[in-house]
């Protein structure tokens, strides 16, 4: 997203020609971002690093990173980050419960909320999941 603003209005008419359905295709993600989410990361990126076992720089660049993409998917584009259904919402607690699971150190737990949100967001990986 932050290419957009190296593109010139000629690049970007192109774009908006030839991959027509880019803002249908953000919008159908974009609700499942969650801000109270996004904030705890970002607030507790060194403990979350931590326990990934990897750098809180190393993750710490690519949350900054994402801030300034969505700043841009908004004001280029006009799209609204967040849940916007009750089922986003409990999406959102899901993914909520797992964050604070997965820094508590109680994995099955952990395990257990990560399937739910995959149910709730229809994503092919929490069949996969049921392998774990």
């Amino acid at each position: 997203m932050e290419a957009l603003n190296d593109l010139t209005d000629d690049e970007r008419n192109v774009l908006k020609k030839y991959y027509v359905n880019l803002k249908s295709d953000l919008d159908a993600v974009v609700k499942y971002l969650s801000w109270q989410n996004l904030n705890m990361l970002m607030n507790m990126y060194i403990d979350v690093a931590k326990r990934a076992g990897m750098d809180g720089v190393r993750l710490s660049s690519p949350l900054t990173r994402l801030l300034l993409e969505i700043k841009v998917a908004q004001e280029d584009l006009g799209i609204k980050f967040g849940p916007r259904n009750l089922t986003h919402r409990k999406y959102e607690n899901t993914v909520s419960n797992f964050l604070i699971s997965f820094l508590e150190r109680n994995d099955e737990e952990a395990k257990d909320y990560l399937r739910e949100a995959a149910k709730l967001r229809r994503s092919l990986g929490w069949q996969l999941s049921l392998l774990l």
